[in-house]
């Protein structure tokens, strides 16, 4: 009798609703993980655990929650680069410039946008030194991309200007790509994230 009030009192919990964080709730559901594919996928989204995993162990998409920033350092660091080396260039030196995109008309306008980029650069790289890109510079680095990329294929295939700029739209096209998927992936590492905190 002694032993089995003992089992009785043990296995109670297991039928009454236990506390997740239990050790009885995850001796049961390691015990259930055993068992079949099926309920191991079931009993793992509950307790946050997976075969192969421990207890406690989050899933490898959202344990490391710098993997989107690592992203945003790379793209914004490239992409600043790039700004601060074709800004430069006319600024620095027009005829060269002019040498291989052929002449313009308004000097001053091609020294403007020259200027802009070149601040944008500066500050994508800025952000990049510092490990953390914050969303408004993110925002401003996808549509200025965006911008420059429309104006640069429509330009060069319309014949406006020279066709080295059609190379130059799709570098701009891809920043913004980028700047979108890194967006995409950031949202949905959050929402993991926040949903593994919740459980």
């Amino acid at each position: 009798m002694p032993r089995m009030g003992f089992l009785l009192i043990w296995c109670l919990p297991c039928y009454c609703g236990p506390d997740k964080n239990s050790h009885m709730f995850r001796w049961h559901a390691e015990s259930q993980i055993n068992s079949s594919p099926r309920s191991a996928t079931m009993v793992g989204m509950e307790t946050g655990t997976w075969r192969g995993m421990r207890t406690g162990d989050q899933h490898p998409l959202t344990s490391d929650p710098n993997t989107a920033s690592r992203f945003n350092i790379l793209l914004a660091k490239g992409q600043g680069a790039y700004y601060l080396i074709g800004g430069m260039w006319p600024l620095l030196h027009m005829q060269s410039f002019e040498a291989v995109t052929g002449p313009k008309d308004d000097s001053w306008l091609v020294r403007s946008v020259a200027g802009i980029l070149v601040v944008v650069g500066a500050v994508l790289v800025h952000d990049a030194a510092r490990g953390d890109v914050a969303k408004s510079v993110r925002f401003l680095a996808a549509g200025v991309s965006a911008v420059l990329a429309i104006v640069a294929l429509f330009s060069s295939l319309a014949g406006f200007i020279s066709w080295l700029f059609f190379f130059d739209g799709l570098a701009h096209m891809a920043f913004a790509l980028a700047w979108a998927m890194g967006a995409i992936v950031q949202k949905y590492v959050h929402r993991s994230r926040s949903t593994a905190r919740t459980k």
